[in-house]
């Protein structure tokens, strides 16, 4: 091979440039050949694991497709389908994992005319709530829960489920003698459960308010801005669900919400609403409890379930509907939020925050009030100044 050498300081820069070009020219000579392979070689190598996670995500995406088309092939076994006497666990170990679940249809503490006694409701909001959460109940009352004093057609719930003990059974009638809004139905309060009173919940909503168009299922932490919701409603879609959503969820095998492989095998779960705040219209009522008799129970987390699997089977999950707006930062409201925001999950302070959204929508309407009292005087004042000039004109 012919001898290339760089020149030193004292020897032509031309002489230099020479050199190295060659050097360069050499080297891409004789691995010209691989080059091409070894860059598509690195290239496939730094790409594969992107690679395989999309081919996995698109294997994971058509099992769940086919597995939720494969659901809609099982007969239901709940009591709202079949009639029979429903089976209703007591505690998670009893959770009949893979199975449709049997629907709670009786309430020990009863409010059957509570639509009927207030005719003209637009809004029955039913929350979920436990029967020693007293505080949450009164905040909730004298807060939003309070939202036909304000003149607004909404009514609000409370679903609990039986209780522990004796005081808690004193608690409950007292309650609802005083109030006249609470539910109980017949279902254990455990968390892993919550599915059966939402279910249970959906049922007595069905049975009990028939003629209220919209229905709310919310939290009993949360804080409503039911002004600014009866503003929107005539813009909702009534064959959807507006919520905080899901759209591709991590499922978690540790912690809270832990699901284990045996139960639900996929790295995602399905679109899904957060249960916080779910608004939906009452004809979906009845195509999520029909699809409760064929969808089995896969996990035990309600919103997942109920608002995933039997809402999406029942064709309310729609990424496409965002009328209202729902914040899911817990313990934070932003002023700027005021008439934007329509739900806010987990607010510590719900009494001050609500004095706020009433003063913003009372200061809203006296403004808009006060403009519309300015725009007629203006229009009757160039209206007045108009015939003054015609009667003008006809005296000369």
């Amino acid at each position: 091979m012919e001898d290339i050498r760089i020149s030193t300081e004292h020897e032509d820069k031309n002489h230099n440039k020479y050199y190295t070009r060659n050097i360069f020219r050499k080297c891409i000579y004789l691995t010209g050949k691989w080059n091409l392979k070894i860059y598509v070689a690195i290239l496939a190598l730094v790409c594969l694991p992107y690679i395989l996670s999309l081919i996995e995500d698109i294997i994971e995406a058509m099992s769940v497709g086919l597995w939720g088309y494969q659901l809609n092939l099982k007969g239901g076994n709940g009591s709202y389908c079949s009639g029979r006497e429903p089976f209703i666990p007591s505690a998670r170990e009893e959770f009949p994992h893979g199975t449709a679940p049997d629907v709670p249809i009786n309430f020990p503490v009863d409010e059957p005319n509570f639509c009927s006694d207030n005719p003209g409701l637009e809004v029955i909001a039913y929350v979920a709530s436990t029967i020693a959460a007293i505080d949450r109940r009164n905040i909730t009352r004298h807060t939003w829960g309070s939202a036909y004093k304000q003149g607004l057609r909404m009514r609000v719930v409370f679903m609990v489920g039986r209780p522990v003990d004796v005081m808690e059974e004193k608690i409950l009638h007292t309650e609802s003698e005083v109030y006249h809004d609470m539910i109980q139905g017949d279902y254990t309060e455990d968390y892993h459960l919550v599915t059966y009173k939402i279910l249970s919940s959906l049922h007595w909503v069905s049975s009990r308010c028939p003629s209220v168009p919209w229905v709310i299922r919310a939290d009993d932490d949360i804080l409503v801005d039911p002004f600014l919701l009866h503003k929107l409603l005539p813009r909702v879609e009534e064959d959807g669900i507006n919520c905080y959503l899901w759209p591709k969820s991590h499922v978690k095998r540790t912690g809270k919400w832990a699901v284990t492989k045996q139960e639900w095998s996929y790295k995602y779960y399905p679109p899904y609403c957060a249960g916080a705040f779910v608004l939906h219209h009452h004809q979906l009522l009845s195509r999520i409890l029909e699809a409760s008799c064929s969808i089995p129970m896969m996990v035990w987390m309600e919103d997942t379930y109920v608002f995933g699997f039997l809402a999406g089977e029942a064709g309310g999950i729609r990424p496409e509907l965002k009328v209202l707006q729902h914040s899911h930062v817990d313990d934070m409201i932003l002023v700027d939020d005021l008439g934007k925001v329509t739900s806010w999950a987990e607010i510590n302070d719900r009494t001050s925050w609500w004095e706020n959204i009433v003063k913003f929508h009372k200061g809203s309407s006296e403004h808009s009030g006060k403009e519309r009292t300015f725009n007629i005087y203006y229009i009757f004042l160039i209206l007045e100044l108009f015939l003054i000039h015609i009667w003008y004109c006809n005296l000369y």
